[in-house]
């Protein structure tokens, strides 16, 4: 499990990966981001990316509702 602090800085991080976007609405970079950030604190690829994909889904969902 993670601590609070851990979690906090990994949400600061990925949204920082936002900041430094280049494409509309971020697409692939913010995914690509958190796979890479998530790596650096042992999370394997697969699951960091499908922890970013239901991030995706969710914003979208929220938008379309």
């Amino acid at each position: 499990m993670f601590k609070l602090s851990e979690l906090a800085l990994l949400f600061a991080l990925t949204h920082l990966v936002l900041a430094l976007q280049f494409t509309p609405g971020a697409l692939g970079i913010f995914e690509l981001g958190e796979v890479g950030v998530f790596k650096l604190v042992g999370i394997g690829p697969n699951r960091a990316l499908a922890f970013s994909l239901m991030v995706r889904v969710t914003d979208l969902l929220g938008v379309a509702v």
